[in-house]
């Protein structure tokens, strides 16, 4: 008799754990996205995008082999150089730990600081070593 309730209770045991798991595990709700798309028609400087990222205050940067954009939600706006940011063709995004966007092109990187709406150059390339690239 013993060994036939063993296994009965090991099952009860399973079954009621599989149950208590049941009850304790709930789906999270679907979220429901929106997706729009945008082209040159829309205000893209053109539809190949070298690199795209977002700023602490929301704002989307959009890089391409011919500019910069950054897009608020509504507009592409044209970023062209200027002091702390001497070129514009070809920039990646690197967002770090406390939020800063930085973006390195051929001659440097530079930070964007996101309360005065300026960048910064962090860093530039040699002169000799940028002779030796072209």
């Amino acid at each position: 008799m013993k060994k036939i309730f063993f296994p009965i209770q090991k099952r009860l045991i399973v079954v009621i754990v599989f149950v208590c798991a049941q009850c304790a595990l709930q789906a999270q709700p679907l979220k429901q996205f929106s997706s729009r798309t945008f082209s040159v028609n829309e205000g893209l400087l053109a539809n190949h995008i070298v690199d795209i990222a977002e700023d602490n205050t929301g704002f989307v940067w959009v890089s391409f082999g011919a500019g910069l954009q950054r897009f608020n939600g509504n507009d592409f706006e044209t970023v062209l150089p200027q002091q702390g940011l001497p070129e514009t063709n070809h920039p990646h995004f690197f967002k770090l730990n406390d939020g800063d966007l930085w973006l390195s092109y051929h001659s440097g990187i530079s930070a964007y600081n996101s309360v005065t709406d300026k960048f910064e150059v962090i860093y530039k390339t040699p002169e000799r070593n940028l002779k030796n690239i072209n």
